[in-house]
């Protein structure tokens, strides 16, 4: 007779660990796969296999070209030169985002990433562990938003007048190229990132408002208060004979949109008509 309850302790505690390892995988989703960069084999698990609609019990050893029929040949040649990065000791992990091939044909977009924790004596890799992890949805989610925001930002540009938004804490996040031409003495500064009072401090300092001529910082502030209370109407004299109508709304989120609307040619239009009327 023999002891072995400490054994059997310790393999249920193994056990357990595993399972709750597994869970956590399954949980993410991701596919499992450990590298052999001495023979080139990988051995994927049941949820890689199953990602790519293949059908194979798992676990399944496969060649590295087989591994390669799967990927993008767009996305081959940089994954494969960050993996040999990591074999060879010269990144702390591999990450690559790339497409793969389903059986069925379509691509699917995956997020891998792997680290070695065991290297030999010249630092090469003995194993790489690493996980898959489908992210199509993620990356057709980006690109419907960033070709939303293209269109939104291809209608903005085909208005005739200036438009700027501001974020909660007055920094620009876009403006169009009306609203460039309109102010070009400020203009190097109009780039995202920049607050609104920088960019109207550094027209002002350098005479593009008329009314800020001899009176740089008290103008400053004025508009800044009227900026902040965000239900400007007013009507702007530049120093270029340039007059413009400022309009600016608050959104509910806190962002300032502005427009800026050239009214040259009618002010000078009222202005004449003011000059005929007093003449008659």
């Amino acid at each position: 007779r023999f002891d072995i309850t400490p054994r059997k302790q310790a393999e249920a505690a193994l056990r357990t660990q595993q399972q709750r390892l597994d869970n956590i995988l399954r949980a993410t989703g991701a596919g499992t796969w450990v590298l052999d960069p001495a023979t080139g084999e990988v051995e994927v698990d049941e949820r890689w296999l199953r990602m790519l609609g293949r059908p194979e019990p798992a676990p399944l050893r496969i060649g590295m070209a087989t591994w390669a029929e799967h990927v993008h040949p767009e996305d081959l040649p940089g994954v494969m030169l960050g993996l040999h990065a990591h074999v060879e000791g010269l990144s702390d992990a591999f990450e690559y985002t790339l497409r793969m091939r389903h059986t069925h044909g379509r691509w699917l977009w995956m997020r891998t990433r792997g680290q070695a924790f065991e290297r030999d004596t010249e630092g090469r890799a003995v194993r790489i562990y690493g996980t898959n992890l489908d992210i199509t949805d993620v990356k057709a989610a980006e690109e419907n938003a960033a070709r939303a925001e293209q269109l939104l930002r291809s209608a903005i540009e085909t208005i005739g007048e200036g438009f700027a938004l501001f974020d909660p804490q007055d920094r620009l996040v876009f403006c169009n190229e009306r609203y460039r031409e309109l102010y070009p003495v400020a203009a190097p500064l109009l780039e995202p990132g920049r607050t609104f009072g920088e960019i109207i401090r550094y027209g002002a300092e350098r005479g593009e408002y008329a009314e800020a001529v001899g009176r740089v910082d008290a103008w400053v502030a004025e508009r800044m208060a009227r900026h902040r209370a965000a239900n400007e109407d007013v009507i702007q004299h530049l120093a270029n004979g340039r007059v413009l109508r400022v309009i600016e709304q608050r959104t509910p989120d806190g962002y300032t949109v502005g427009f800026r609307v050239d009214v040259t040619e009618l002010e000078r239009a009222r202005a004449e008509a003011e000059e005929n009327r007093q003449l008659l």
